[in-house]
């Protein structure tokens, strides 16, 4: 997986904004560390953003026209001088480019990680590599605890320059509590169809079991496919499950999709900060989930939800047990209100067992 670069134009004040990353919030620590290089690099000059003011991101060796220019990376980070580079990564394990080329230019630049797993390590003849990419950035954004943990553990090294960012999400603060009619118990499992990180194939194991097969449960899978869904439909078949496990494709609707269900299930082996469960829970869900990335910040077990302790069939198949069991749940908000700039209300939480009234 290749990294995405951006570079925060050089030209005017904080710039008009021509292309900035989804992946920060727009007075979140870029922004912050973007003021302090303003400072530096342009004397006299105070860089305070005001609440309308965005950094101006300018797209990674992009000509005029939006095309790919033929000049080298090396030479369009010299001839663009960014103030900072912003490089984002989906994976721990991604290659961090420019980080001489930035240091021989005095350019400060930022990494963004979206996503660590403890699956595979980093092969110990890149350590020392990444080890003073990561160092040496500005800032390492991270979006949970438990990747900046995995990350550190790869490098061996505790790395004081990180710092916890939040992404932004899909459904609005404020969503109207809006409960299934349907008397059978719906769960939605949502990401893409890939058993290596999202971790479908344990719903296979747990519901193929006869307590689950005599349950009024049924869960659908949304998400695109990315290699698995043959695989998928085909255990499913196997194991006689058409009834439980069903596929309901790419959803974009969000507010369609958790009325019709009434919680989330996330069997994931390994995540970086799954906003489908913030969505869920501003959408008023209870949520099962492996402790992967920043569920255990979000989800208080047994209160908003059920944690799986690790990525395994027993281990889901007890937490989906303790949401079955549960009658009453109180208060989605707590878990997550710390992280998220506008506090989630408590009130109407439920299990999925309970009624509206």
């Amino acid at each position: 997986m290749a990294a995405r670069l951006y570079g925060v134009a050089p030209r005017g004040d904080c710039c008009r904004t021509a292309i900035r990353s989804r992946s920060i919030f727009r007075d979140g620590p870029t922004s912050r560390l973007l003021s302090r290089s303003c400072v530096r690099k342009v004397p006299n000059y105070s860089c305070e953003l005001e609440p309308d003011q965005r950094p101006s991101w300018v797209p990674f060796n992009r000509c005029s026209n939006g095309s790919s220019c033929k000049t080298s990376d090396a030479d369009w980070l010299r001839d663009t001088a960014p103030r900072l580079l912003l490089i984002t990564l989906g994976y721990h394990l991604d290659p961090i480019p420019l980080v001489n080329e930035c240091q021989r230019l005095g350019i400060p630049y930022v990494i963004q990680l979206q996503c660590a797993s403890a699956n595979r390590f980093v092969p110990a003849e890149r350590v020392a590599t990444l080890r003073h990419a990561y160092e040496s950035a500005a800032r390492v954004l991270v979006v949970s605890e438990e990747n900046l943990e995995k990350v550190e553990a790869n490098l061996g090294v505790r790395l004081s320059n990180a710092e916890l960012i939040a992404n932004p999400f899909g459904v609005p603060w404020e969503t109207p509590f809006q409960w299934p009619t349907s008397e059978q118990r719906s769960l939605a499992c949502v990401g893409r169809i890939h058993f290596a990180s999202k971790g479908q194939d344990l719903l296979v194991h747990v519901l193929k079991q006869p307590r689950w097969r005599d349950r009024s449960l049924e869960i659908t899978l949304y998400g695109q496919d990315q290699g698995d869904r043959a695989r998928l439909e085909s255990l499913i078949a196997a194991h006689g499950l058409e009834r439980q496990l069903k596929l309901g494709g790419y959803q974009s609707d969000l507010n369609a999709l958790w009325q019709a269900h009434h919680g989330l299930i996330l069997p994931s082996r390994f995540e970086g900060a799954a906003l489908v469960v913030v969505e869920a829970m501003l959408a008023h869900r209870m949520v099962v989930a492996t402790d992967t990335g920043r569920n255990r910040e979000w989800i208080d077990d047994g209160r908003n939800g059920f944690l799986a302790p690790g990525a395994t069939a027993v281990e889901l198949d007890a937490a989906l047990e303790r949401a079955w069991t549960a009658r009453s749940m109180a208060g989605a908000g707590p878990a997550s209100r710390h992280r998220y700039p506008r506090p989630v209300s408590p009130t109407s939480r439920r299990g999925f067992h309970d009624s509206p009234s």
